[in-house]
């Protein structure tokens, strides 16, 4: 996904890929070492437990249209831009023949609808972004060891 970084390395690999991240988060007074590393708008989260990199994930956009990477990180958005609407996207992947779940989230379906990429473990989450009741819009983007909480559901 960004060259030899990939879910299950380590923080050493990450600093080796991309240097120091801008910003880092999650610790509490029970876990010292910041469990998230920052590098423009994507977000690398670290296991408390094993200390290697179980997700990747973007729910923020500091530009208009594209996520941003930081330093050594540079992204080439594809079809990911803030607020992309989803029949884009699925049209798009559907066009390469990448296989994907689709359907609205039934944790929250008024404002969320998902699309999920088996093969990969890619979720795209997408948000209310228009006023008709079918106008959903990318909001984040994730890339997890483990599977997502309602994919069973979208099957």
């Amino acid at each position: 996904m960004f060259g030899n970084i990939c879910l299950g390395c380590t923080r050493e690999a990450l600093t080796d890929a991309f240097g120091e991240p801008e910003d880092k988060g999650g610790t509490s007074r029970k876990y010292r070492r910041p469990a998230i590393w920052k590098y423009g708008d994507i977000e690398f989260f670290f296991s408390r437990d094993t200390e290697i990199l179980w997700l990747i994930h973007i729910d923020h956009f500091s530009s208009e249209a594209y996520p941003r990477g930081w330093r050594q990180l540079e992204l080439a958005p594809w079809i990911f831009q803030k607020f992309t609407p989803v029949d884009k996207i699925t049209e798009s992947l559907a066009a390469v023949q990448i296989d994907f779940i689709s359907g609205i989230d039934p944790a929250d379906p008024e404002l969320q609808y998902l699309v999920f990429l088996p093969v990969s473990k890619l979720e795209l989450r997408f948000a209310k972004s228009g006023s008709t009741p079918t106008s959903f819009g990318l909001a984040a983007i994730s890339l997890s060891c483990k599977s997502p909480g309602n994919t069973g559901a979208l099957s």
